[in-house]
C-alpha cells in the first residue's frame, strides 16, 4: 500500500468512529434526559421544499432549495413557473401532540416532524407513544 492509501484509510477510519461516537451519545442522550411518554395527535399538517441539484463546470454540485412552504404552493410552482419546472418536491409531515410534561407535571403541545415511516397514519386524536424531555418543558422528540 502506498502513503496516499494509507492516509485515506486512516481518515475513513477516523470519521466512522467520530459517527459512532456521535451516534452513541446522542442514544446516551436520550436515554438519561427523556422520558417515554403518551401523547394525543391535535394536528398533522405537511410542508413541502423543492430541492434540484445541478452541477458547475467542475461538476461540482449545487443544491438548489425554495422552501419550506405548503405544498399547495409547491405544486403551483412547478406547475407554473417554468424555471421550477426541474426542481423535485419534497413532503415533511408535521405532527402536532399534546402530552403532559415529565418536567413540570402541565400539559403542554409539542410539533414533531418524523422520519419517514414514525407515525405513519397518525391522526387527531391518535394515542402515540413520544419522549419528552425530564427537565425542559416543551421539548419533545421520538425515539429512533
Amino acid at each position: 500500500m502506498d502513503g496516499r492509501t494509507k492516509r485515506g484509510l486512516a481518515i475513513a477510519g477516523v470519521l466512522g468512529l467520530a459517527g459512532a461516537g456521535a451516534m452513541l451519545w446522542s442514544l446516551r442522550d436520550l436515554g438519561t434526559n427523556y422520558a417515554p411518554v403518551r401523547a394525543t395527535v391535535v394536528a398533522v399538517t405537511a410542508e413541502c421544499t423543492l430541492e434540484r441539484t445541478r452541477y458547475d463546470r467542475q461538476d461540482n454540485p449545487i443544491e438548489d432549495r425554495e422552501g419550506p412552504m405548503g405544498c399547495g404552493e409547491a405544486e403551483r410552482m412547478r406547475r407554473d413557473r417554468p424555471g421550477f419546472r426541474d426542481f423535485g418536491l419534497r413532503r415533511q409531515r408535521i405532527v402536532e401532540v399534546r402530552y403532559v410534561s415529565p418536567a413540570d407535571g402541565r400539559v403542554h403541545v409539542g410539533t414533531i416532524r418524523p422520519r419517514q415511516g414514525y407515525l405513519e397514519g397518525s391522526v387527531p386524536g391518535a394515542e402515540v407513544e413520544i419522549v419528552a424531555h425530564k427537565r425542559k418543558p416543551g421539548e419533545v422528540g421520538l425515539r429512533p
